[in-house]
């Protein structure tokens, strides 16, 4: 028989009998308490997406990511009351944030870990995302700043946004961040212009393997800044091309802000952004969507979707919102308007094949000279595939 052994005695308090005030502080170190980077090579690269190019630049590490404040919730439904009370003090003081450590490895795969994530929460105050970088490129394959097909993106860029988007997404719940901080840090201090110009005509000039006698030159934080910068700014402009990626982090997040060695190099206000934008063109916004009538329907109809989904998180809008266009259908009204143009020009086109494959059922070959009716650019096409359907329906061919 196992007897029950009390922790907390006269002698020996335990954690629950402690002051709260100090409780709280123990609590506090052990959620916020972060992790050295994973630097092991034993890292997996992601299922691809649809679409996408991003996971093939991203080496994802096979350590599972857990809340901090998973054990402590599970110790007893004492300490679980405990901990959730100072989750929400952190809360309530802005102090909840996930620390995240990019390294870019031979300037060409991203080695993302983890170093804090104090509790499975929906709404996190903030972001901390470090980028580094470490070693240069290796003297075979593709640049990882090549542009992906049918893009004008480097590769690389898709991969920085693949790990945002997969963060967003996969997340338990649906989760939202008041502050992204993309903060570049290099390793040395020193700028060299010479090595970057170096390094850029490198991967503009030899996007495949290097040829011999170029020196492979070793990238800064500071340099991926520039080019992400960019790329940022136009992704949140929601146009022809840009829509289907800025969409979630309109939807997701408060502001994005940039730092480049603890200096601010760009801030997005995403609530004053979201509340100015505003199309009438389709050519201008969601291009991803093959129908034009379809594009302006579907931008409001998602710029509408945001904002609720922004006031719900507590991630905030501007004042001044720009109007929906009178007269502006709705996504439904416009899909079913499309459906119904669709059904009746397959209509038509029945009548107007209808004469065309009587014909050519009955025909045993094409004939010389055909009937006024049947229009004899389609009729050897159209005669083919009426004999070949009668084939198979007569003989099982």
């Amino acid at each position: 028989m196992v007897a029950r052994v009390n922790f907390c005695t006269r002698n020996m308090p335990c954690l629950l009998t402690i002051p709260r005030e100090i409780r709280d502080v123990i609590l506090q170190d052990v959620l916020l308490a972060s992790c050295p980077p994973d630097t092991t090579t034993d890292r997996v690269q992601p299922a691809a997406m649809r679409d996408h190019h991003g996971p093939k630049h991203v080496r994802l590490s096979t350590t599972p990511v857990v809340a901090a404040s998973l054990a402590l919730l599970l110790v007893s439904r004492a300490f679980a009351l405990a901990t959730k009370a100072t989750i929400v003090g952190l809360q309530e003081r802005k102090r909840l944030i996930y620390t995240l450590d990019v390294l870019l490895v031979n300037d060409e795969f991203l080695w993302p870990t983890w170093l804090c994530v104090p509790a499975t929460v929906p709404t996190v105050d903030c972001v901390h995302v470090t980028v580094r970088t470490s070693g240069a490129r290796s003297r075979d394959g593709l640049s990882a700043y090549y542009e992906a097909p049918r893009s004008i993106v480097p590769r690389i860029l898709y991969s920085f946004y693949f790990l945002l988007h997969s963060f967003l997404r996969t997340a338990p719940g649906r989760i939202s961040v008041h502050s992204l901080l993309l903060d570049f840090v290099d390793e040395h201090d020193d700028e060299d212009d010479a090595a970057k110009e170096r390094w850029q005509t490198m991967h503009r000039l030899h996007r495949h393997a290097l040829p011999f006698g170029v020196v492979p030159v070793a990238p800064r934080a500071s340099w991926l800044a520039e080019i992400l910068d960019p790329c940022i700014s136009r992704m949140l402009t929601m146009d022809f091309r840009s829509a289907v990626f800025g969409g979630i982090v309109y939807e997701r997040i408060g502001s994005v802000t940039i730092m480049v060695n603890g200096h601010l190099l760009r801030s997005h206000d995403l609530g004053k952004r979201i509340a100015t934008l505003s199309f009438t063109d389709p050519k201008a916004t969601h291009g991803h969507l093959t129908a034009p009538d379809l594009r302006l329907p579907a931008f409001w109809e998602w710029r509408d979707a945001a904002i609720v989904a922004r006031i719900k998180a507590g991630l905030g809008v501007g004042d001044a919102v720009a109007e929906r266009p009178a007269g502006m259908p709705s996504l439904a009204v416009a899909e079913a308007r499309i459906a119904a143009v669709k059904a009746r020009q397959a209509q038509a086109d029945a009548r107007d094949r209808a004469p065309l494959d009587l014909y050519a059922s009955s025909a045993s070959e094409p004939p010389s000279k055909l009937p006024s009716f049947i229009d004899p650019r389609t009729w050897r096409k159209r005669y083919v595939t009426v004999k070949s359907a009668v084939l198979k329906r007569t003989y099982g061919l």
